[in-house]
């Protein structure tokens, strides 16, 4: 999905042979075009790896280009017992077990969300690795995300996973499970990620009463079931959050207030999406209405993970969501859900659909199997504890399959560096069967920002869908899913042929007053290219040359510290940074500010 527009590079050309340069009257304009980005970026693998350790590819970098990484590194593990021994395949910490089909030794990262919204993987764990018991898995993976031309899709990244039995064992307590190391975030220039915490939204059973609805009662700090109002159906104007998107309610919120708390009558961890045409109907008892809410579309549990910026106990100053951090706070949460999965589960107890005019009771619902988590200090090393936190039956999660939040009494554990699982299952897979599941990873700003981003994805699902709805789900291959209009551009945008794909990136940051960082992208599929990328300053001068190589397609960025040629600092003003690559010239313009 490309997404085209017409602008025009004006390059104003003052070089000599010599590399001085000098006032010339030579200019030359050319069409260019630009692709819509995301405003999140992300790498994808082809060895069932989300995001990119080191940095080199963007890791859920939220907004995009600023260089704010919310991930450290995701995973996607699947296992079962096998002759009486537990057997994971998975992607841990550089110990990776999924390999493309091309073999080790060729993985690749793809960046999705600049240049690339689909992107389909093929991998397999069947590769003799030390230490690994293959199951004979072929997975089928297609990455999907959204440019800024729809704005309520594009926070997030879709993954729809095709897992195939090609091995020649059935399997009986068969699991698959997505892992997330994020660290909120790469601005906190103090503990980018020992001061997290992590938590689930959804239906967690007796787990914990956070979904529940409410008792808001003085010292239940933790049943937080209803204390928000997102759709404000009082019209009072207060939805309950924060200008940081954080409820008022949190006892971690820096802003606690609980004047400000804001019930509405329906429980907070559930997704409520508004479908007049094909929802049913849903009533619920606003308290400040005084009546009730009677609206029609679909209300099903959240079934989010999600990891967020907490208050570091080293610092004198609550910095939770690191307010106070210039030039970006870590005001985002990053979260996963399980939008599809074939499994239904028994749900002990009683469970609101909301599918009449009163609260009805079900007896499944499509759900993760388990919600939990681990910090660094205790990483699941063997394929045993992997597949028991997959199952619920680590002896860290003290019996509960949805561990709730750290602070919670029940764990007492401080901020610290956590990862969280989602795991759904169990399934009979036996030879020759396909289990297919999607699985969206978002950022956005607070938890609010986080769940509105996640409940957009799965109205995005079923939009087109025919057969198919949150009440009555199915695979995205049984029925048309994703069928969503753009809102954010105009109808009429210019047509055009595609960009060669060189792209320069805008420096961050800008302004700046000492250092800048500057990234661009040479495409896949291109020989070596002579490239450049030099200063100018506003008279056309050089300043200075940062690269001037034969370079391969890739990911590259490169630090200007403000100095010319010489090591001399240069005066404050407007920079222009001119890229060539082959016959292909862009320029960004830069403000130095001393």
């Amino acid at each position: 999905m490309y997404i085209i527009a017409y602008f025009y590079v004006v390059t104003a050309v003052y070089e000599d042979p010599a590399g001085e340069s000098e006032y010339s009257n030579e200019v030359s304009a050319s069409p260019r075009t630009v692709r819509e980005r995301a405003t999140l970026w992300t790498a994808i693998s082809d060895h069932g790896v989300y995001g990119h350790a080191d940095f080199q590819y963007s890791s859920c970098e939220w907004p995009g280009g600023s260089q704010n990484h919310y991930l450290w590194e995701g995973r996607f593990w699947a296992g079962a017992i096998v002759g009486g021994e537990d057997c994971v395949s998975h992607a841990d910490y550089g110990n990776y077990e999924f390999y493309p089909l091309t073999g080790p030794g060729t993985e690749q990262y793809h960046l999705m969300g600049v240049d690339r919204f689909d992107l389909g993987v093929t991998f397999t764990d069947t590769y003799d690795i030390i230490g690994h018991s293959p199951l004979g898995l072929k997975v089928f993976q297609r990455a999907l995300m959204w440019p800024q031309s729809y704005p309520e899709y594009d926070d997030c990244v879709v993954l729809e996973v095709s897992l195939m039995n090609e091995g020649s064992r059935d399997y009986e307590d068969f699991f698959a499970a997505w892992i997330f190391d994020a660290d909120v975030c790469q601005s906190d220039v103090t503990h980018p990620h020992m001061d997290d915490l992590v938590d689930f939204d959804g239906w967690d059973g007796p787990d914990s009463k956070t979904d529940e609805l409410p008792d808001v009662s003085p010292g239940l700090p933790y049943n937080r079931g209803d204390i928000v109002d997102p759709f404000d159906w009082d019209g009072d104007g207060n939805t309950g959050y924060d200008e940081w998107g954080v409820p008022y309610g949190d006892p971690d919120n820096p802003s606690y207030d609980e004047s400000l708390i804001e019930p509405d009558g329906f429980p907070d961890e559930y997704t409520l999406l508004l479908d007049a045409a094909k929802g049913q109907r849903i009533a619920f008892m606003h308290p400040d209405v005084g009546d009730s809410i009677v609206v029609y579309g679909f209300a099903v549990p959240r079934n989010m993970s999600y990891i967020y910026d907490g208050d570091h106990q080293t610092t004198p100053e609550n910095d939770f969501q690191e307010r106070d951090q210039k030039p970006l706070p870590c005001d985002g949460y990053i979260g996963g859900r399980l939008v599809y999965t074939p499994s239904r589960l028994p749900a002990p107890g009683a469970y609101y659909n909301y599918s009449g005019p009163e609260y009805a009771l079900s007896d499944s619902l499509m759900m993760p199997y388990c919600h939990s988590w681990w910090n660094w200090e205790s990483d699941p090393g063997s394929d045993t504890e992997k597949l028991e936190y997959m199952d619920g039956r680590h002896v860290a999660m003290k019996g509960k399959r949805y561990m709730v939040n750290p602070h919670h009494p029940d764990f007492n554990a401080p901020v610290f560096d956590y990862r969280w699982l989602e795991s759904t299952g169990p399934f009979d897979f036996n030879v020759g069967d396909t289990l297919k599941f999607v699985y969206v990873v978002a950022v956005g700003r607070g938890l609010q920002g986080a769940r509105e981003n996640l409940d957009n994805a799965l109205y995005a699902y079923y939009q087109g869908s025919t057969d198919s709805d949150p009440y009555h789900p199915s695979d995205f291959d049984s029925d048309t899913h994703w069928a969503i209009e753009e809102t954010g551009v105009e109808d009429d945008k210019p047509g055009g042929e595609r960009a060669a794909g060189y792209t320069l990136y805008q420096n961050y940051p800008n302004p700046f007053n000492a250092y800048t960082d500057i990234r661009y992208e040479i495409p896949d599929g291109r020989l070596p290219l002579h490239t450049t990328l030099s200063i100018y300053n506003i008279l056309g001068q050089k300043v200075r040359t940062l690269v001037d190589e034969l370079q391969e397609a890739g990911h590259y960025f490169v630090t200007w510290d403000g100095r010319d040629r010489s090591g001399n600092s240069v005066s404050s003003g407007i920079y222009f940074c001119h890229m060539q690559a082959g016959a292909d010239v862009l320029t960004k313009t830069m403000v130095l500010l001393r």
